[in-house]
């Protein structure tokens, strides 16, 4: 480079790559779910790495990432998706030409079993819980998960006002995560315990809302 036989290196920092990917993606159009995701991610990496060369992040900054995680009491699936989430993340950047190699290939952890984490959760909670929310959406959110049975926050955070057919009593509910399967909705009943929260919304939303929750 000093000879002038090649161009100078460029560096990049874990900061201004992650950055640069996420605008990327947000361009290209991905769901608005999706990328809170990712952003998650994104937001954790530039905290703890972001000025680091991304040439200089090795296996060993991708273990203190997962290390950090587990010392925050996160679950292992969720800590599992987020390495995956990472992992691709980097893996473009090595395709890129920015990294030679992925420093989230051999960075492991257990998904966890679900059935651990499932438990019938009576009516009676599910109100005293929309009791105290702070507000009209997280009211209504509260209630498509427990009575409406809809992906939180995927499929709830996707729902628009013309999915909900009012004179039917039906919802039509988006589904982003089968959508490739080629199920990109599925029809639902406007359940007793469910229209209340949902007409609540309705009423707070301003004249020509298309999203459910803004």
């Amino acid at each position: 480079a000093k000879a002038d036989l090649v161009p100078p290196r460029q560096t990049v920092s874990v900061g201004s790559w992650l950055t640069g990917w996420y605008e990327r993606r947000k361009a290209e159009g991905h769901k608005p779910t999706t990328l809170l995701a990712e952003n998650l991610v994104i937001r954790d990496l530039v905290r703890l790495f972001g000025r680091m060369e991304m040439a200089k992040f090795s296996p060993l900054e991708a273990e203190k990432y997962r290390e950090n995680m587990q010392s925050r009491g996160l679950r292992p699936s969720t800590i599992h998706k987020r390495l995956q989430r990472a992992k691709s993340m980097f893996g473009e950047a090595m395709r890129a030409g920015i990294i030679q190699k992925n420093p989230f290939e051999a960075i492991r952890v257990r998904g966890g079993n679900p059935e651990e984490r499932r438990v019938y959760v009576p009516v009676e909670t599910v109100l005293r819980v929309i009791e105290a929310c702070p507000s009209v959406h997280w009211r209504l959110l509260i209630a498509l998960g427990r009575f409406g049975g809809l992906r939180i926050p995927s499929e709830a955070l996707s729902l628009r006002w013309a999915d909900i057919l009012w004179a039917e009593e039906k919802i039509l509910v988006p589904s982003p995560k089968t959508e490739r399967q080629g199920k990109p909705y599925r029809v639902i009943p406007m359940f007793p315990m469910l229209r209340p929260y949902l007409e609540e919304a309705w009423e707070a939303a301003p004249e020509g809302a298309e999203w459910v929750f803004p």
